[in-house]
């Protein structure tokens, strides 16, 4: 089976070297190594020359203009000829065994989709509050320890973990998943208007639509730095990931490729509502957005906007979505069984 390991980058001159080599290092026959650069300033480009002239499996494109993450993920499936997509990003690394042990469990199950649990790197940059809060956040949403080790879930099974945690990604980054591309022409590429949680919004709509084998052996290592996407969508002054619970909230209440997860919030007991849940998110942007300090999370939500214009901040709606909320809110607080 071909497979195409796709790499965005984007001035990751640091770490990439490593990542590049481990990519080309995979014991299991691949394809080409798909490098899409997104307008790097530093040696990003030139170290990817070298590697091509060294190694035909090398294919570099360079975007005329910046496309930004999700798009120049786009654009690396795009240019993609493999029947899988594997992604490994600029700071990460790949075992040597990566690729061959993702494609025996896809053979073995006859998923269309495969992931693996990964290590994680974190550099000097990151601090111990941080380390801390990620690691809390991955034990919490984390496939493996839920199903026990290695698991072949079906559709049905993966939406009813996931719509338990509609906004945790229990799946992984992108390093640590591979699919086939035909999948995605059945549910879309990633969304461009979300900016922390667009693998996982990809994830949902895969998984929920063909399954998921899971492995749980540390294939790959992710890699936490200071200028790394993760770190930088969780500054204060960016708040990506509070807009993005609510285009997320709002395409699971309402998009087609999202009715498997639907149907299994609708089975949970108590049943999830989670256009509720959307309201609740939109109600408390706005309060964010009160503050002096909170331009950024402005314009950003304008940019959102643009794209879903339902979600565009509505003032007549605002009173009685924000009363809502509270009585809600009170609602769970004296009777913590009642539904959502």
């Amino acid at each position: 089976m071909h497979v195409s390991l796709c790499m965005p980058t984007f001035n990751g001159e640091r770490y990439l070297r490593p990542a590049i080599e481990s990519a080309l290092a995979q014991e299991a026959d691949v394809l080409e190594l798909v490098i899409i650069d997104d307008g790097s300033t530093d040696g990003t480009v030139e170290m990817v020359r070298e590697f091509a002239r060294r190694d035909r499996r090398v294919r570099l494109h360079e975007n005329r203009e910046r496309l930004g993450m999700a798009q120049n993920w786009n654009r690396a499936i795009e240019l993609s000829g493999g029947e899988w997509v594997k992604f490994v990003f600029q700071d990460d690394l790949l075992t040597p065994t990566c690729v061959g042990t993702m494609l025996r469990a896809a053979n073995e199950s006859g998923r269309s989709m495969v992931a693996c649990r990964r290590h994680f790197l974190f550099d000097e940059t990151v601090t111990e509050a941080f380390r801390t809060t990620f690691l809390d956040y991955v034990g919490a949403h984390d496939l493996g320890r839920i199903m026990g080790g290695d698991a072949d879930l079906s559709a049905e099974q993966f939406a009813d973990i996931a719509v338990a945690a509609p906004r945790g990604n229990c799946v992984g980054e992108p390093t640590a998943v591979m699919f086939r591309r035909s999948l995605v022409a059945q549910v879309g590429l990633f969304d461009p208007a979300l900016r922390q949680l667009a693998d996982w919004d990809m994830w949902l709509r895969l998984a929920s639509r063909g399954g998921i084998a899971y492995i749980d052996d540390p294939l790959v290592s992710f890699r936490l730095h200071g200028s790394s996407v993760t770190l930088a969508n969780q500054r204060p002054e960016n708040r990506g990931d509070d807009l993005d619970a609510l285009v997320l909230l709002y395409k699971l209440s309402t998009g087609e490729a999202y009715a498997p997860v639907r149907a299994a919030a609708l089975r949970a007991h108590p049943a999830i509502r989670l256009d509720v849940l959307m309201e609740d998110e939109y109600v408390e942007i706005r309060r964010l957005c009160a503050s002096p300090q909170s331009e950024a999370l402005r314009a950003m939500w304008d940019a959102v906007a643009r794209m879903y214009p339902a979600l565009a901040p509505n003032p007549a709606r605002d009173w009685r979505r924000s009363w809502t909320a509270r009585w809600r809110r009170l609602r769970r607080r004296f009777a913590p069984n009642a539904a959502p």
